[in-house]
């Protein structure tokens, strides 16, 4: 997927606060699901991986090469619901009558692909940075952190790959306004 015509790159404007994250299913024919948002979002870092290589000779570095592979993926969150928590592990919540709830059970699961944006505000109305990653993954797990006196605080660890048919590895850009979310942005 390209990026917009309509994004336009400023370079050097700061950018402040993520205002929104949200998944979708990779269909993985091109297409994707109805994004879900992710609530209360306290963070979410990406880690770009790289495979390098260096040609030696005549007692020096003579070339080096680098390529992006991956991107790893943390998203601290302090609350996640199980509309997103689904699009991420593959696992439909079930509900009982007596007494009444929802739970979502893990056992030996396969996680799918699943697309993500994040959107931050941008500073001085310059815009909003978004970064979309078409094709993620759980691998590390999630998890979650209970402490007295605090929120509690999930945490997934995945893994960004390219995907062929959507776009590449990662696409960050900077567009006018948050807008309604949209997979890929727009």
């Amino acid at each position: 997927m390209a990026v917009p015509s309509s994004w336009v790159w400023e370079a050097g404007t700061p950018t402040f606060s993520v205002q929104l994250a949200a998944v979708a299913v990779n269909n993985l024919n091109g297409t994707l699901g109805t994004p879900v948002r992710i609530p209360s979002v306290k963070a979410v870092m990406t880690d770009i991986k790289t495979i390098t290589d260096q040609a030696q000779g005549d007692s020096k570095i003579t070339a080096i090469a680098a390529q992006l592979i991956s991107a790893d993926l943390t998203i601290d969150t302090a609350g996640i619901t199980f509309a997103a928590y689904q699009i991420m592990t593959g696992v439909t919540p079930t509900s009982s009558t007596v007494p009444t709830r929802s739970y979502l059970t893990y056992t030996n699961d396969r996680m799918p692909y699943f697309a993500m944006v994040l959107e931050a505000f941008g500073a001085e109305d310059a815009g909003d940075d978004v970064i979309f990653m078409p094709k993620c993954k759980i691998t590390t797990g999630f998890s979650w952190k209970f402490e007295f006196g605090k929120i509690i605080t999930p945490s997934i660890k995945a893994i960004a790959i390219p995907d062929l048919v959507l776009g590449d590895l990662i696409q960050v850009a900077k567009r006018p306004v948050i807008a309604a979310i949209t997979m890929p942005p727009t």
